[in-house]
């Protein structure tokens, strides 16, 4: 990655924004550490049907799943649909015994917690000397259930029954190579219970694994998945490849393969904490959060409905992870962990920044001053923003027509905000 703003001339780019770029780009330059890539092997996912997506998450979503909070009847209806799924997929075993529920132990749960939490796990055995290595794929299955007053519930459609339809999708579509073997590590579908609740469910399969946690390799977790993340741009975000270099240049490898989406990277403090990837993080394990972005204003709503996802987004970004998944997969060597993380990305100090920044809001400028919740938010918008300059810095834009590509999709999000920095 280069440092290339210096080529941006100030005439006629000097758009409404520019004060925001100038804030992002500070610190945007790092260098890259070369990684051993996952190979030239002829492995493949199937592309993913975008009609068999949407009926899963329409069935996720439905009325009769009521929320699917933890502990429920929709919870329990979501597990039996998604292990009926994984009994008619080609390839896939059990990770432990003969079920692919992995309820979770008492000792694993915190102490005021009565609620079953039940786990659902499939696994694709890797062949040769890294089989008993493992790529955990993850999507948390449950989400808010009814509202406090009964008469409507939150479907959890971005959040995150695309995320599951996803995990699905790969589990049944076993890749083999032009010799028939299985990639060198095995694949664990993982779809975690009770994240809405804390990351109940995460939390318990790390402190009460079914199989040792050093041998997981890489965790790639799935959540907030198959909605745009902007109406002018169709890419996805990846939190989290500044823990590891070799991830990163994974990450890199796939977005220049794909051609037609990609996941831009941000720094894993953006969302510290904030879905099950963290549980993994938190004991030394190379875990990114992949997202492909929720709708304004649907986040834990009823209006997270199936009809504000995109299915060609869902389809794009299912077949993003296959690739991914297979390139770590397929490595000679894990993926090393970085300490501490590597620019550039953006980080919790720029984060705290900018709510300084908004807890200064020029009232006479831009009216009432936001909310707490509206701070938060715009934040998290400005941070997106970076996400975007950051991915192009690869490729700045040069003629009048990249420049007026590039303008239309940054001012979505930096135009209404660029007068904080002014």
């Amino acid at each position: 990655m280069s440092c290339a703003s210096e080529s941006i001339e100030p005439a006629r780019r000097k758009s409404v924004f520019l004060p925001l770029v100038v804030l992002l780009l500070t610190s945007a330059c790092g260098s890259d550490e070369a990684s051993n890539p996952g190979g030239d092997q002829p492995f493949a996912f199937g592309a993913a049907d975008e009609a068999s997506l949407m009926t899963t998450v329409r069935s996720l979503t439905a009325r009769g799943m009521n929320g699917r909070r933890t502990g429920t009847d929709g919870a329990q209806q979501a597990a039996t649909l998604i292990v009926a799924a994984l009994g008619n997929c080609p390839g896939v075993e059990p990770v432990t015994g003969q079920s692919f529920r992995i309820e979770a132990s008492s000792d694993s749960l915190p102490a005021a917690w009565s609620t079953p939490v039940v786990n659902i796990a499939a696994r694709w055995p890797g062949s040769g000397e890294l089989a008993d290595e493992v790529i955990l794929v993850s999507a948390h299955y449950d989400h808010l259930g009814p509202t406090a007053d009964g008469t409507s519930y939150y479907p959890g459609a971005v959040d995150n029954a695309g995320g599951v339809a996803a995990l699905l999708s790969l589990a049944c579509s076993v890749p083999t190579g032009s010799g028939g073997d299985a990639p060198r590590r095995s694949i664990v579908f993982t779809f975690f219970d009770a994240e809405e609740a804390g990351l109940i469910g995460s939390k318990a399969w790390v402190g009460d694994p079914p199989f040792p946690l050093d041998a997981i390799s890489t965790q790639l977790n799935l959540d907030g998945y198959g909605a745009p993340l902007f109406e002018h741009m169709g890419d996805g975000l990846v939190f989290g490849p500044d823990l590891s270099a070799d991830l990163a240049e994974e990450i890199s490898s796939v977005n220049e393969s794909h051609g037609a989406y990609r996941m831009m990277p941000v720094g894993h403090e953006v969302l510290e904490g904030r879905s099950d990837q963290a549980p993994f993080q938190q004991v030394g394990i190379v875990a990114v959060h992949l997202a492909t972005g929720i709708p304004p204003g649907v986040y834990h709503t009823p209006a997270d409905t199936a009809d504000g996802l995109d299915p060609a987004v869902l389809s794009a970004a299912t077949d993003w992870t296959g690739m991914l998944a297979l390139r770590m997969a397929l490595r000679v060597t894990r993926p090393a962990l970085i300490d501490p993380p590597r620019a550039p990305y953006a980080t919790v100090e720029t984060y705290d920044a900018i709510i300084g920044n908004l807890e200064n809001y020029p009232e006479d400028l831009l009216g009432p001053t936001p909310t707490p919740e509206d701070q938060e938010a715009l934040a998290s918008a400005l941070f997106v923003a970076r996400a975007i300059l950051d991915s192009w810095l690869d490729k700045v834009p040069e003629t009048d027509e990249e420049w007026e590509s590039f303008t239309e999709t940054m001012a979505v999000v930096a135009a209404p905000f660029a007068a904080l920095l002014l």
